[in-house]
């Protein structure tokens, strides 16, 4: 999420190099890691996001003069939009504005390879953008970038909950084309779960990003998973496309084992599984009974029975410290899967682990 400060509050809390080029940034400003972005005249505005106290390197500028192609360019004037060049850990931004003719000009730009993001066009256009080829600008030379306008086709889908057939109400869906640079075609299920965006032909994605709002939605999230859809393409030939219903599967309540390297099982032991390399849960913890069992409610636990790469991407852990707020690598005791079924696993715990404390990831 990135909040655009007025002009007056940006003077306030930004901080000035002086005649030499230094400047002191209150290193509380910097925990966060999000960079840090310097404007001047010369250098336009760019951003850094290796932020070791040295030296700063800024890149040297050219310039970018574009334009909107098609009819009736004065309906997207005063659309602005983001363009961003980068070059290794170093990059230039600058949000412009179309005039009534289609136009924009940024006259300090630093170099490198280039993008555009649109976050606010307006759906309801007659044309949407389409990124076209890969550009960049070039030290002290203009860029001149055409954006091309396309017919969006209309989409039109429902989603329901698989168990019950009942539609989902007030969900978000996403559909994002890759060819545009529009930041995702956004809209929300109404009360028979059904929905409409408008979408840039070509090669696309779509995603399920939430069941709603309020105390209802936050039953869905424990009890259903959201769904994993493959790209799929839209025909520049079609006006209007009608998907199949999106289904929405309950959260896998598997049965866990733990056992020792001897077979025996373990009890009284925390389980949990998560993204490897991260404190990202995608089941509740569990202990283990007495007879060394557990259930527990895991997310995508169909697609790792079928997708290896979505498989290795987690990890199984005995939780020996829960991780801090704000703290996100996984601290605990890595469990070896023996067996997994369609509804369970096997998982091995090593006393010897536990010796000598090992912490996820190793």
């Amino acid at each position: 999420f990135i909040a655009r400060l007025p002009e007056e509050l940006v003077e306030l809390v930004a901080d000035r190099s002086n005649d030499d080029g230094w400047v002191t940034v209150d290193g509380t400003r910097l925990s966060d890691r999000r960079g840090l972005r310097v404007r001047s005249k010369e250098f336009g505005t760019q951003t850094i996001s290796d932020l070791q106290p040295k030296e700063l390197r800024l890149l040297p500028t050219g310039s970018l003069r574009g334009r909107v192609a098609g009819e009736e360019l004065e309906q997207y004037e005063g659309i602005d939009f983001l363009i961003q060049t980068d070059e290794g850990n170093v990059g230039g931004v600058a949000t412009v504005k179309l005039n009534d003719r289609g136009e924009f000009f940024v006259p300090k730009l630093a170099a490198g390879r280039g993008h555009i993001l649109f976050s606010n066009w307006n759906p309801s256009l007659p044309m949407h953008p389409i990124a076209g080829g890969r550009w960049r600008v070039d030290e002290e030379e203009e860029m001149n970038l055409t954006i091309d306008l396309v017919k969006p086709v209309t989409v039109h889908g429902r989603v329901l909950l698989e168990d019950t057939n009942e539609p989902l109400p007030n969900a978000s869906v996403t559909i994002n084309s890759l060819q545009s640079p529009i930041n995702g075609a956004r809209t929300k299920t109404d009360r028979e779960g059904r929905f409409t965006l408008r979408v840039a032909p070509g090669r696309c994605l779509r995603q399920l990003t939430s069941f709603g709002g309020g105390e209802e939605s936050k039953v869905l999230f424990d009890e259903y998973d959201y769904p994993r859809f493959d790209p799929f393409d839209l025909d520049d030939a079609s006006s209007e496309v009608t998907f199949d219903p999106w289904f929405v599967s309950r959260r896998a309540n598997v049965r866990i084992r733990l056992v020792d390297t001897s077979g025996r099982p373990v009890a009284s032991k925390t389980v949990a599984i998560h993204r490897k390399q991260s404190a990202f849960l995608i089941g509740d913890q569990e202990t283990t009974d007495s007879h060394g069992e557990c259930e527990m409610k895991v997310r995508e636990w169909k697609l790792m029975a079928n997708n290896r790469d979505v498989r290795n991407a987690y990890q199984w852990s005995l939780v020996t410290e829960a991780p801090k707020k704000r703290e996100f690598l996984w601290k605990g005791i890595p469990l070896r899967v023996l067996e997994s079924t369609a509804n369970s696993v096997t998982l091995q715990f090593s006393p010897h682990d536990a010796e000598v404390q090992l912490n996820f990831p190793h």
